[in-house]
Formats: structure tokens, sequence, C-alpha cells
């Protein structure tokens, strides 16, 4: 009825009068009744349509259209509206916010463009509530159009519009337009602020929504309860505990540390940040606790492992506030259960679910799939998944993972198989699910597919996905493809180091002899040792270069085909021994400074124990530090 409304035709103004309306008035007139009381309106004499067009809108009416619009009786105010003078810009916006705030934002952006066609000049009052409409249907190019005639209009720099037009954009998922609104705006106000700051949390860009906060705050602003919600947000992304201390300073400070939503967000971030017992002193501070707080609090607890204490809480929050558990807090307990192989607690979660019919419902049922395959029931987690009405990217790379961690090594690439013909694509997560799947089947030929399919999707700087496949084309037998991939990457990380030498492990195995150069696997030996000294080379000759050693002396050793024996020693053991074990050499002689040095080094980067005899004193390297404190 109101979308039909809309498009009336204005010629109902010339409608026959009925014989009622033609009747003469009254000579005593009646007196009006409170419109506050009655939406119906009692005159002295009916006015006609036409009388009503052609003269000023009276107060009296304009005040009941508003009545009409703030009931959210909608097809009432449109009656009226037709009856009304259409030159007023005011009840045309009074439509338009009356059925933006009723949620029907189509009908208020078509009511925007028949006030357009019928030539009523927009104010800056008319396009909050459009840009609203279009923000809500996820309405880009009709956002644009708006955003392209405020700026024709000279109302692109207006506050109040830009920050409708921000969060339009934000809610559309383009930030980049957010930031150039938000950049040539030249006042802000503490609404674009805490936008932007809001935009970039929801974005889970917690570093650029922290960088925002502290640069309002510089600039003078103070903020105020949503801008510090949203930073505890942040911090709780990027797990920066100090930042968010020095909110929970300013909370206290403004005088809300009682304001319940902020103290969940503080709860929240303790909790990521791994300060449970910070999370539990704001948590007891609490009056009145919602299930929001609870949900935090368990939250809180199953991120860090306290598998016992987030199922106490649950207990106490049923038997002391009788506060009645949500999807939310299932979905929090969930995590535990995987973790600690809890699958008695897991399976109880999953029935009182089905009793309480929060099923279907995505993220619970993906949080069940990664529960039931972590703790070895991957038939109960292809139930779950195959009984899902709707499945995202994360709900598939899920169960890619579960069939890994079971060992199912050709169900997971069938998996991949699958998703690549549905309308969802893989993302990086798919890809590092599926990839060390390839590696144990040492199918090199699915490995080249994958590989093509990573540089098509533009993720081969990503450096966890170029670890991954280091380590897959080493598992599948091709070691010079592994060392040059790995000699490509633009960044490495203690993980990349660690897969490549782990790589050229899988193809050495036996036993190094001391300055033996005539050993078959000497070229892997001293392959893995080139790799570590360019790593930690120019860190070691310019520590040398510091202390007595001249220029030239220092660039001769650098470029130097001599390797000393130590270093080629820990080289065999860190190739032909396991992750996590220590690497113990015995040397006759005092190991010279060179060595140590290196030695220190290879530690900090290979994160492993090396520990060298060298008939003096046992030096035990670990973390880049000597147990001689560099006195022997």
């Amino acid at each position: 009825m109101a979308s039909a409304l809309i498009h009336c035709s204005l010629y109902n103004a010339n409608k026959k009068a009925s014989p009622e309306q033609n009747k003469p008035p009254k000579t005593t007139p009646v007196k009006r009744q409170n419109t506050r009381k009655s939406p119906f309106i009692k005159r002295t004499r009916p006015k006609t349509s036409l009388e009503l067009l052609v003269r000023p809108n009276d107060l009296n009416v304009t005040r009941d259209l508003c009545g009409f619009v703030e009931s959210g009786l909608m097809d009432n105010a449109l009656n009226m509206f037709e009856k009304m003078n259409h030159s007023d810009t005011f009840i045309w916006n009074v439509i338009i916010r009356g059925f933006t705030k009723n949620g029907l934002f189509q009908e208020a952006i078509d009511f925007y463009y028949r006030m357009e066609c019928e030539g009523i000049r927009s104010d800056n009052f008319t396009f909050p509530f459009v840009i609203k409409a279009c923000g809500e249907l996820l309405a880009m190019i009709e956002g644009q159009k708006i955003h392209g005639k405020l700026i024709k209009i000279g109302l692109g720099l207006d506050v109040y519009v830009c920050n409708f037009l921000i969060d339009m954009y934000l809610k559309i998922g383009f930030i980049e337009l957010a930031e150039k609104v938000f950049d040539e705006m030249p006042v802000r106000d503490l609404v674009s602020w805490n936008s932007m700051v809001s935009g970039y949390q929801i974005d889970g860009d917690g570093l650029s929504s922290l960088m925002c906060f502290k640069e309002m705050l510089r600039l003078g602003n103070k903020a105020d309860r949503f801008g510090m919600i949203s930073a505890l947000g942040a911090c709780s992304i990027e797990h920066c505990l100090r930042i968010g201390m020095e909110i929970h300073c300013q909370v206290i400070r403004s005088e809300l540390e009682l304001d319940i939503m902020v103290q969940t967000s503080l709860i929240d971030m303790y909790g990521k940040c791994g300060e449970v017992d910070y999370a539990e002193r704001v948590f007891n501070r609490i009056c009145s606790r919602n299930i929001v707080a609870w949900n935090a609090m368990i939250g809180g607890y199953a991120s860090n492992n306290y598998f016992s204490e987030s199922f106490a809480c649950l207990k106490r929050m049923q038997e002391d506030d009788k506060v009645i558990p949500d999807v939310i807090t299932m979905i929090n307990l969930l995590p535990s259960c995987s973790q600690s192989g809890a699958l008695l607690e897991g399976k109880s979660i999953h029935g009182y679910a089905i009793r309480k019919m929060f099923l279907p419902y995505l993220f619970l049922e993906t949080a069940l799939v990664d529960m039931y395959g972590k703790c070895g029931e991957l038939r109960l987690a292809e139930h779950v998944f195959n009984q899902m009405n709707e499945k995202n990217t994360v709900s598939w790379n899920t169960m890619v993972a579960a069939y890994v961690q079971n060992g199912q090594y050709k169900e997971a690439l069938k998996m991949f198989q699958h998703i690549l013909n549905e309308p969802l694509k893989p993302d990086a997560i798919t890809i590092a699910s599926v990839l060390p799947a390839i590696a144990e089947l040492a199918s090199r030929s699915e490995g080249e597919q994958v590989h093509a399919y990573i540089i098509k999707l533009g993720l081969g700087s990503n450096t966890f996905i170029s670890n991954a496949i280091v380590y897959m084309y080493a598992k599948c037998g091709d070691l010079q493809t592994a060392r040059g991939f790995f000699d490509g990457m633009v960044c490495k990380d203690v993980v990349s180091w660690n897969t490549i030498i782990m790589a050229y492990a899988i193809h050495g195995s036996e036993r190094f002899i001391n300055q033996d150069r005539s050993h078959a696997h000497t070229n892997l030996i001293y392959d893995v040792l080139d790799i570590l000294m360019r790593k930690i080379g120019e860190d070691i000759y310019l520590h040398s270069l510091t202390k007595f050693r001249p220029l030239d002396v220092v660039k001769k050793r650098a470029n130097s085909p001599e390797h000393h024996s130590v270093k080629l020693a820990i080289c065999f053991g860190l190739i032909s021994t396991a992750i996590g074990n220590p690497v113990i050499v015995r040397k006759n002689t005092r190991i010279c400074e060179d060595c140590h040095r290196a030695a220190k080094k290879i530690s900090q980067v290979t994160k492993r124990e090396i520990v060298v005899g060298d008939g003096k004193v046992f030096h035990h390297f670990r973390d880049g530090c000597c147990s001689c404190r560099d006195y022997w």
C-alpha cells in the first residue's frame, strides 16, 4: 500500500466532490481534538483536495502528518500528503524520514526520486535519510549518485551529511571511499571520528582503528562511550594490552566504569589479550550482569584454554543470575571442547542447541564441525556439515581442515575440488589447509595445480602460504623447486627458515664427519649453511666490524669460501634431527669467536637449542643467547 501510494497521480485533485463535501458549513465551529490523543481530525468543514493543494499547508495539518509518521502509520501519512501542498520541502522530508525510520528503505529512495521529478528542491535534511536507506540496502550505485548530487549542489562538505555518507560507505564495505569523505571534511565532529574508529574495527583493521582513535584524542576531542567501545574492540583484534589499559584509565576518568557496554568491552579486551584475572575483576564489579557480559567472560576463559572455568561460569550464570544461555554462549564454549578434546561436553552443547532450536545457525554449525573434527569424530563433523542449509567459506575451510587433521588427505582434496565449483571461491585459509594434504600424498601434479591457482588469486606474497608451498614441494621430492621458490620469497619469517631447513632434512639423513668434504650430502649441508649465513651474516659481520677487525679483513672474511667445522656440524644437526630436539656438537678445541656468534644467531633464527662442547665448557645456545654469557 505504501509503495503504491508513492506514485499516485496528483490528478486526484480533480475528482468530483462527494455530496457530504458539498454541504454548507455549520455555523457553530467544532472544537479541534488533541492530535496526540487521536490521529483523526474533526474540522468545521472538510476541505476538498483541490483546496488543500492550492493553499499553503496548515500548521495543524503538518503536525498531524508528523504524528502519523512518528506512529509508523505511513499509509495514513501518505493519504494526508496527497491532499497537501507539495511545494513544501519540509513535508517531503517528513515522509522520507518516516520511510527510513520504519525500515521502508526502498520506498524512501523511490520517494526521493519522485521529489526530484516534481522539481522540489532538496536540502541538507533530505539527503541524510536517503543516504541511510542506500546504506541499509547496500545500494552502492544509488548512493554514489546521491553523493554526486550533493557535490553538485554544494552540500558535499556539510558535516551532518558527510557523517551519513561515511556510515553508508562503511556499511557497503567501501572503507576507502569512507576515508576519502572523512579526509575531505573541513570540520569533523565526534560522530565523524567515532564512525571511522568503528568502521576500521568492524572491518578487522584494529591498527588503523587505534591510530584514528589516537589522532582524535591528539586533536583535543574527548572520547565518549561509543568511541571507547570501538577502540577496545580494536585492542581485542590486535591483542594490544597496553593501549587497552590506557583506554580503561580514560573510562574511569570519564566515569563510565559502570556502563554495562563499556564493562563488557573491557572484559572482552582483557580476555583476548590473555589477562583473564583483569577480565574477572571487571566482571565481578558489574552490578547487574546481562547475557552479553556472561558471554564475554565465558569467551575469555575459552580463548585462554581455561576449560573448567568456562563451564563453571556457565553453571554460575544459570544458577546465580538465572540467565538462559543463548547461541553465542554455545559458540564461545565449543572452542574449549575442541582444544581439550572434551567430546562429551561438546555433544551436550550440540544436544542443548537442538532442544533450544538454535539450529540451523551458520556460525554455531561451523563451530560444531570444528569441534567434532578436532575431537576425532569425523563422521559427526560430516553429518553436521551436510545438514547445513547455508555454507560460507569458513564452513568449507573448517571441513577441509577436519579431513586433514584426521589424515583423510584424499577427501580433503575432493572437498577442495568441490569448493572450486561453488559460488564461494577458496581463500588463503583454504589453500593453507589443502597444501599439507597434497604434501602428505606427495602429489606433485595436484600441488602444481594449486600453486597455479594461488598465483591466479594473487596470494603468492602471503608468507604463510609460501611456507606451505616450500614444504609441499619438498615432500613431493622436488628440493630444487622448493629452494628456488624459497629464494624468490619477498618476506621470510622464522617459519620460512625452519621450513627450508626441514626440506633439506627430508632429503639428508646420513651422519656427518667433521670437515669431511667428500661426504655424499655435503652439498645439502653447504646449501643450508649458505641459507643461514645469508640470514644472519649481515648482523654477525657488522658486529665484528664494530670490534677490532679492519674493514678489508672483514670483507675478506665475509667473502671467504672457508666454512668452519662447528658451523657445518650445526647445519647437519639441523637437517638430521627432528624439530624441537637439541643439536649437540662436540669439538676438541676452543670454539672460535665467529662460530660462537654464528651459533647464537642460528639458535635465534631456527628457534632450536644448540649445545657445543669445546673441551673447556659446554655452550648452551638458546634464543640468541649463550649460557657462558660470552665469557669463555
